[in-house]
């Protein structure tokens, strides 16, 4: 009798190959998994596989015959899920809630066996707190004033006692706290708050312009007067335009011990959605900071996506010289042990250039710094194993690589952060 061997439940950052026993040897097998949490409506994969002498089918020890994956990949069948009936490389959604995946074996249409796994987006035991309160900090603009900010997001804890070391998650642009990101790193020891510092909340701008990098500092604040928070060891981790912030902060602020950048940028940008005259996308003390203005349009991928890398990459050939370098991040202020991650085929913006000239200048400033990089990967690393990150496009927008690609990379980009808050941030 047919079996399917999969934890009942796993981590979402945990690799789970499905194991199928009790086969007739060689016999060719689909393995079908179906989730709806992530997706609009239901999302899909098959594979197909055939039997060892043994019986066996494992994921881990075999690549499909034929499917939506190729080549080993242990939770190829969890991460190449998608959406059949959605638009091509539409992007899934969800960020940071349990999921449930129904798994089904079947030959020539026969259903011969069932399973149901639940990724969970923590440990059993973490602590979850909403946070939103407002903070009075000095200015970063060396000015000897003060600014009054929102903290807002929410708290992740381990569940064993504390002081824990702790690490500010900052967003990118779509404005979503980074909830996956902060939980797993709860289930791994840290205190982790996912900051929102861009929304609807009346504490805090309704648009990323203009919005005061004294928040990531308020956020650091209000972590160290938590009694299971080491004030002395916090970190910081951003992604895509939160990483162009962390490095900005790490530049700016005295207390973080370490930074993660993943797909930052060199410079600092213009709004995205400041309106009709081109604002800053950050200030210090009230005063907008310098910043390269957009001089050119997006190109198009075959499909129709739209490539924002070109805007990056063409604007800043058009700016010039002087303004280019008043809006280059001071790496030579950042103090701190720093590692970048980028994809070598971002199209959201250039990750992997601007990652290397941010190395450069770290390490001219004599700066550790690491630069964990993935030629063929694109913009959406992520969390490893949740289909999120293994897409290549996010509704019109292009985000570059292909999903096994992707899928490798954020498996591997996950290791190094952790091992990189773990060296940096100590026990």
């Amino acid at each position: 009798m047919p079996e399917i061997r999969v934890p009942s439940a796993a981590r979402w950052d945990e690799s789970t190959p499905v194991r199928v026993t009790g086969l007739d040897p060689e016999r060719r097998v689909t393995l079908r998994a179906t989730a709806t949490a992530w997706f609009d409506d239901t999302g899909t994969s098959e594979a197909t596989f055939e039997a060892t002498a043994d019986g066996v089918v494992d994921t881990s020890e075999q690549a499909p015959l034929a499917g939506d994956y190729e080549g080993v990949a242990p939770t190829g069948w969890l991460w190449a899920l998608s959406e059949t009936d959605g638009p091509a490389g539409g992007r899934p959604t969800g960020d940071g809630d349990d999921v449930t995946v129904r798994l089904e074996l079947h030959d020539d249409g026969t259903e011969l066996a069932t399973a149901e796994t639940t990724r969970r987006r923590t440990a059993p035991g973490v602590d979850h707190e909403s946070v939103a309160v407002e903070r009075t900090v000095p200015a970063a603009d060396d000015g000897g004033e003060s600014v009054t900010v929102g903290v807002i997001g929410e708290l992740f804890s381990p569940p064993r006692s504390g002081p824990h070391r702790a690490v500010v998650c900052l967003h990118g642009s779509a404005g979503r706290p980074l909830r996956g990101v902060a939980s797993l790193l709860a289930a791994h020891g840290y205190a982790a708050v996912a900051v929102q510092y861009v929304g609807d909340h009346e504490s805090l701008p309704d648009t990323l312009a203009e919005v005061p990098v004294e928040t990531v500092a308020a956020a650091a604040d209000w972590l160290r007067e938590r009694s299971a928070v080491r004030g002395d060891a916090i970190g910081l981790f951003g992604r895509s335009k939160g990483a162009e912030l962390a490095v900005e902060s790490a530049a700016r602020f005295d207390w973080p011990v370490t930074t993660v950048a993943v797909a930052p940028s060199r410079h600092r940008w213009q709004a995205l959605d400041g309106g009709e005259e081109p604002r800053s996308s950050w200030c210090a003390g009230g005063e907008p900071l310098p910043f390269v203005p957009f001089r050119a349009r997006p190109g198009e991928t075959e499909d129709g996506a739209v490539v924002f890398r070109d805007t990056y990459v063409d604007s800043r050939e058009r700016v010039p010289s002087d303004r280019l370098e008043a809006a280059a991040i001071d790496a030579a202020a950042v103090d701190c042990p720093t590692l970048l991650v980028s994809g070598g085929d971002d199209m959201m913006w250039p990750a992997g250039e601007d990652a290397e000239r941010l190395a450069a200048a770290l390490r001219d400033g004599g700066t550790p710094v690491t630069h964990d990089h993935y030629p063929d990967a694109g913009h959406g690393l992520g969390v490893p194993y949740a289909p999120p990150t293994t897409a290549t496009r996010a509704g019109e927008m292009a985000l570059g690589g292909d999903p096994a690609a992707n899928a490798r990379a954020a498996a591997e980009h996950w290791r190094t952060v952790r091992d990189h808050l773990a060296e940096t941030l100590g026990e």
